[in-house]
């Protein structure tokens, strides 16, 4: 066992030497167009989501093997390396090979399995989603053809099962975190604040060269002691081994969700970094329904008032004010179940163009925390004739300001 710890220290070592002047992420490149490139297109282990991202680091010029260095794709030196810098993050965990090797092993093991302990692979993906995270019931066949395995390529971990009463997603650029990008998967959704501020402790912690240009998907879980737990970091880069190629958080390939997601992304890069994209080829946007949507709602998020979304600050917005109209109202819609989602703001004041009354009824009457304002309520009939000549634009940004005015409100993110 004395190798591997000296494996394990040389790997500590090199995070703490790590030199972060010269290898960091390239501020001030501008803006860009996403078009075709078939060297980001090879090893993409993703989709559209995937080579979005990945075109905005490149451009950074980020090292997409940096985080791999130090074999984090595998659970168990997540284990060992979190719980270094941060003793009890991570549920207690044991290396399957340390077990069945040491004296005793197999004894020790069916122990840990009574103590509530569960077997879990060290590689792997949606294993929560999918419900396999759990593969006990596999262990006497794994067992059979199992070899001694260094702790940086152990297949197999035994790890406390802790009584979830919610667990989250909470998405982090280096040590930044990103907000717009945290989602309550399971449990009362308040307690994403918590999570957050668990994480924020977390990385506190840890030097700053570990997770430096890297974006990150975490997985929080909370016990029913009301303690937080790292459950797993997903990396984006070039993973190594398993699904070997490119890899980002799975959020950012979903089709509804998926561009928004990215076109927050580009909103942090822009305002934290300096690089961002700007414009999608005709190519891209002629295939890819997914580019198209991305574009709109990066063209949304290029108000300067935008900047709300990613203050930085641990309360979430107070209100937000988003124009319902008939220009892409499908699109808006989905950014406010979005927004919801990620509890983006406190409260929504939907308003709704003249026309779409009953629309806008049928579909926000039933959800909480939205108010509903009909566009003719803001103006006399005087007003609504002059209102009604203006470019889409112009009215939408003249109704939000009126709502500002008429609500008494300090400060408003407008979509």
């Amino acid at each position: 066992m004395a190798s591997q710890g000296n494996k394990f220290e040389s790997i500590l070592k090199g995070i703490s030497s790590y030199d972060t002047n010269s290898r960091h992420a390239h501020s001030s490149m501008g803006g860009f167009e996403l078009k075709e490139d078939s060297d980001l297109s090879s090893d993409l282990s993703g989709g559209v989501g995937a080579f979005f991202v990945r075109s905005v680091i490149g451009h950074m010029q980020i090292d997409e093997h940096h985080i791999f260095q130090w074999h984090l794709q595998n659970k168990y030196m997540q284990y060992l390396v979190f719980n270094h810098y941060a003793e009890g993050c991570m549920p207690k965990t044991y290396s399957l090979s340390a077990l069945i090797n040491s004296s005793g092993g197999k004894t020790l093991v069916e122990e840990l399995f009574q103590q509530h302990y569960f077997l879990k692979s060290t590689m792997g993906h949606g294993s929560g989603k999918n419900n396999n995270f759990d593969r006990t019931r596999d262990y006497e066949g794994i067992l059979t053809s199992y070899s001694n395995k260094p702790d940086f390529d152990e297949e197999w971990i035994l790890q406390k099962k802790l009584k979830l009463v919610g667990e989250y997603r909470i998405h982090t650029f280096s040590k930044d975190l990103i907000n717009g990008l945290t989602f309550t998967i399971s449990g009362e959704s308040q307690s994403y604040v918590h999570a957050e501020k668990f994480l924020k402790h977390f990385l506190a912690k840890v030097p700053a060269s570990l997770f430096l240009g890297t974006l990150i998907g975490w997985d929080i879980g909370l016990d029913d002691n009301n303690h937080y737990h790292i459950i797993e970091a997903n990396f984006t880069g070039f993973h190594p081994e398993y699904r070997r190629g490119f890899q980002t958080t799975g959020y950012v390939e979903d089709n509804s969700y998926g561009p928004i997601c990215c076109a927050l992304l580009n909103l942090y890069w822009k305002l934290h970094h300096g690089c961002f994209i700007n414009s999608i080829s005709e190519g891209l946007l002629s295939i890819f329904k997914f580019y198209q949507d991305s574009l709109f709602y990066i063209s949304l998020f290029k108000n300067t008032n935008s900047e709300l979304l990613h203050c930085p600050t641990d309360n979430k917005l107070s209100s937000a004010i988003i124009y319902w109209g008939s220009h892409n109202n499908q699109r808006t819609t989905t950014l406010i179940s979005y927004f919801r989602l990620a509890n983006i703001a406190e409260k929504y004041f939907i308003i709704v163009e003249k026309g779409l009354e009953v629309e806008a009824y049928c579909t926000f009457t039933s959800l909480t925390n939205i108010q509903i304002i009909y566009e003719r309520s803001l103006f006399t009939i005087n007003q609504q004739v002059v209102i009604e000549k203006l470019s889409y634009l112009r009215k939408k940004v003249i109704c939000c300001y009126h709502v500002i005015r008429a609500m008494k409100l300090n400060s408003a993110l407008i979509i």
